[in-house]
């Protein structure tokens, strides 16, 4: 079968030599090439073929058993596509313009799927002891400066310098040590041009959290210098990101609650915007964006979505409002650094931030997904990846987020973990969770939503609520509404395909294999990605998306739609981990941070670098096409 696109004159050829169909399409494809005959396929597709129609194209276009899904334009390998492109070819402008977009393509390596390989693997010390047992959080978060092929990773009390300047044998040179009086865990770690920011709770949960500018590694001293200057920045300060230009940086602080003199106290979230330009100056730098703003429309937020879990105790004289319940978790930047882009996972939202006018554009509720026409594994009981579709939705509520600028526009890519709020009396002064488990056949002791899809009349809940998407989004900020796209039951599918050993598996107790958690996860966050890196294979946009359980899913993004090229896992599967560590068969526990280095620095092909903080280290894997 060769497929051509209505033109004048003669046929150039096919413009696709192999289309792989998978999957019996629940949909019409959104394919239109307007050819000869009645369309033999899902309505809306139209083919031209040489001589008569040979039957239903979606049946001979390649396709490996019957398909299950619709095609969308899959080119040679990049695994099954979970949506349809929709692209239509009706004009003959469109038809050079679609023809263009296909030579772009292929001619920027998309004919094969990309895989990673390990290279290099570091175990890093403990911040105190010098140990590299499992847990000690002596890696969380990284950064990576390309001039000196240095990699900065902070662990709860400590910055490791390691030299990363040949992939196969990363080495730590230096760590310096944070002890102040005033410094709590380290939590996050950033460097844009020759200053790198460092982020600190305070020993005190309540008092606000503050970030360190350092000077970069000095060989000369060997030592990293923080002195030029230290920023007080909100409550509970959870992430940063520099502007792409390095002129301003932004901290989302979650606002925690806690006690003060036994008393229940709920900060603000908020977003720090600390401008650069005055940074080294006596000036005043930093601004605190709080969301009191939205306080004054909670009704109107509530009716699009907006989550708002805990609303105090008004019985017992606990008042609070919206904006002590909105709590920030990860910020990224648009390419132009005019907005910035703020995830409220317990809010099931994204907040928008105009950078040049230093305030908010709106908050977008995500809304929810339904799981009728999905697989999902929610039970923790039944030894494995037994995935059904149950008449249920899920909350998206996204967490880390990658701004990806495509083949015709930017999206916001989203990793849709999940979250549940729960307080105690111990801790906070107050006992409240928005969840609790689930008693049926169907789903065994999955958590559910206690506060979303109640009847506004009888207050019973008719829509049961699950906790995350367990998938990744690509929100369109031009289109703000929910996910223009998500990869639906992708990753769970996948892992019992690929892994199924550790499918839905957890990393928590070092006196086990990975094999022993696996499906441990699946009553709460399935396969809860948790962590994002971007950056283009050629010109095509690439994302990675890891979860808790170390799995780890190369995509590639050539239009608006993610393509899955590949998964990847590090490390023994059966061996227990205590035994195992030291060495790279305790793989990647507890994936916490990732960064992908360009092609042409390391060498031809970008790498992965990945921060696991159950197992303190750092791994290295090239990215390239086999």
């Amino acid at each position: 079968m060769v497929l051509q696109v209505q033109g004048h004159g003669k046929p150039r050829g096919p413009i696709i030599q192999q289309i792989q169909g998978h999957g019996k399409p629940r949909e019409p494809m959104g394919l239109q090439l307007q050819g000869h005959g009645k369309p033999r396929g899902p309505k809306g597709l139209q083919v031209q073929s040489h001589g008569k129609p040979r039957g239903p194209i979606i049946q001979q276009i390649q396709g490996h058993g019957k398909p299950r899904e619709p095609m969308g334009l899959q080119l040679q390998g990049h695994g099954k596509p979970r949506k349809p492109i929709m692209l239509q070819v009706q004009g003959h402008a469109t038809n050079m313009r679609i023809l263009l977009l296909i030579v772009w393509m292929i001619s920027d390596g998309l004919a094969q799927s990309l895989v990673m390989e390990n290279v290099g693997y570091l175990n890093l010390p403990d911040c105190s002891i010098a140990n590299i047992n499992m847990f000690s959080d002596s890696a969380m978060k990284a950064t990576w400066h390309e001039p000196t092929r240095l990699l900065y990773i902070a662990g709860d009390q400590c910055i490791h310098v390691v030299a990363a300047d040949n992939p196969t044998t990363p080495r730590r040179i230096q760590t310096e040590y944070f002890i102040d009086g005033t410094d709590g865990r380290l939590v996050d770690i950033e460097v844009c041009g020759n200053t790198l920011a460092v982020l600190v709770e305070n020993t005190f949960s309540l008092v606000e959290g503050h970030v360190y500018l350092c000077d970069l590694y000095d060989v000369s001293t060997n030592s990293i210098k923080c002195d030029k200057k230290r920023i007080t920045v909100g409550h509970s300060p959870k992430s940063l990101k520099y502007s792409n230009d390095c002129g301003k940086l932004l901290v989302a602080n979650e606002g925690r609650p806690g006690l003060v003199n036994g008393v229940f106290t709920d900060p603000e979230g908020s977003v720090s915007i600390i401008d650069m330009t005055f940074a080294d100056t006596s000036a005043p730098c930093s601004r605190e964006l709080t969301f009191s703003y939205f306080n004054s429309k909670v009704l109107e937020y509530l009716g699009k979505g907006l989550r708002w879990s805990y609303r105090g105790d008004h019985n017992n004289g606990i008042i609070t409002q919206l904006s002590q319940d909105i709590e920030p978790e990860a910020i990224t930047v648009s390419d132009d650094n005019t907005m910035a882009y703020v995830t409220l996972p317990e809010n099931n939202a994204i907040a928008v931030i105009n950078l040049v006018s230093e305030s908010f554009v709106d908050i977008y509720p995500m809304g929810s997904k339904t799981w009728n026409t999905l697989k999902i594994d929610a039970s923790d009981y039944d030894n494995g990846s037994f995935a059904t579709d149950y008449a249920v939705k899920g909350l998206y509520q996204p967490t880390a987020a990658v701004y990806v600028k495509g083949a015709t526009a930017s999206y916001v890519v989203t990793a849709n973990t999940g979250a549940m709020k729960t307080y105690s009396m111990d801790d906070v002064g107050v006992d409240f969770a928005d969840n609790t488990r689930g008693r049926t056949a169907l789903f065994g002791r999955a958590h559910i939503s206690i506060v979303d899809g109640r009847d506004s009349f009888t207050e019973l809940i008719t829509d049961v609520h699950l906790f995350g998407g367990r998938d990744i989004g690509v929100w369109d900020p031009t289109n703000p509404g929910s996910f223009s796209y998500t990869t639906r039951d992708e990753l769970e599918e996948k892992a019992a395909e690929s892994f199924p050993a550790v499918f839905n598996g957890d990393c928590s107790n070092e006196t086990l294999s990975a094999s022993a958690e696996a499906d441990s996860r699946s009553d709460d966050l399935g396969p809860e990605p948790n962590v994002l890196a971007a950056g283009t294979y050629g010109s095509v946009p690439m994302i990675t998306a890891a979860t808790r359980n170390g799995i780890i899913y190369l995509y590639t993004m050539p239009i608006s739609t993610l393509v899955l090229n590949s998964v990847y896992r590090l490390g023994d599967v059966t061996g227990v981990r205590e035994q195992l560590q030291g060495s790279s068969a305790a793989g990647d526990g507890l994936i916490s941070d990732m960064g992908i280095i360009p092609q042409n620095v390391l060498g031809a092909d970008p790498y992965l670098y990945v921060i696991a903080r159950g197992t303190g280290t750092v791994s290295i894997n090239r990215i390239y096409v086999p």
